[in-house]
């Protein structure tokens, strides 16, 4: 079998690399566009950024019912990566723990992650579509939430009802009784603070211990 040849950056660059060291390339708003890019798409030549729209890279505002399977893992990784970091830890070592891309991250998070002065940043908010379970109506139910303080909230509530369970106390869930939460469809959801009915559903949650917050 014959050795596979890597394609060249451009025609006059063989690397992406190349092409930043050279002189002649001056921070405009030309450059600064292909350097984002690339960023997202490492692997692409110079033509290929030229015609691709940066809006076609970035998947953030992409509809969580419009993901393929892969993206979905993508968009989880990504999420847990973008929750390491808002905790305090650093793009690399987030990237290590997760086992994910740069590029795919930098994808999935959009403008919530910037890079200023050499240190990669995150938005202590964001709008990106995630799935994720809730206990409503004496059962387990799986929506769409559409930002990052619906989900925290409803991360607030599993903590709360896995201590209300193990304590048999429900006063840790009074403060989401008269929470309503609206998902990707416009459909409003209250969460389940019923004692008797949380026992219920955790009853009848099959391998409990498996039970994942995010639904994927």
């Amino acid at each position: 079998m014959g050795e596979v040849r890597k394609m060249k950056f451009s025609k006059i660059y063989k690397t992406f690399r190349d092409w930043v060291k050279n002189k002649k390339i001056t921070l405009t708003s030309y450059t600064k566009s292909i350097k984002h890019k690339h960023a997202l798409k490492p692997d692409a030549t110079l033509s290929e950024l030229r015609i691709t729209p940066l809006n076609k890279l970035l998947l953030s505002a992409k509809k969580w019912k419009d993901l393929s399977s892969t993206e979905i893992t993508e968009r989880l990784n990504s999420l847990e990566v973008l929750r390491l970091m808002r905790k305090g830890e650093n793009l690399s070592t987030s990237l290590e723990q997760v086992g994910v891309k740069k590029s795919t991250v930098l994808r999935h998070l959009g403008t919530v992650i910037s890079n200023k002065h050499g240190k990669w940043r995150v938005t202590s908010f964001d709008t990106i579509e995630r799935r994720m379970h809730i206990y409503e109506d004496g059962s387990i139910k799986s929506i769409v939430i559409t930002n990052s303080r619906d989900a925290s909230l409803v991360g607030e509530y599993f903590t709360a009802v896995k201590e209300t369970v193990s304590s048999n106390n429900d006063s840790k869930l009074k403060k989401f009784e008269n929470i309503t939460i609206i998902d990707a469809d416009g459909k409003e959801h209250q969460l389940e603070t019923n004692l008797e009915k949380l026992y219920e559903i955790e009853e009848q949650k099959e391998e409990t211990e498996f039970f994942e917050v995010y639904d994927d």
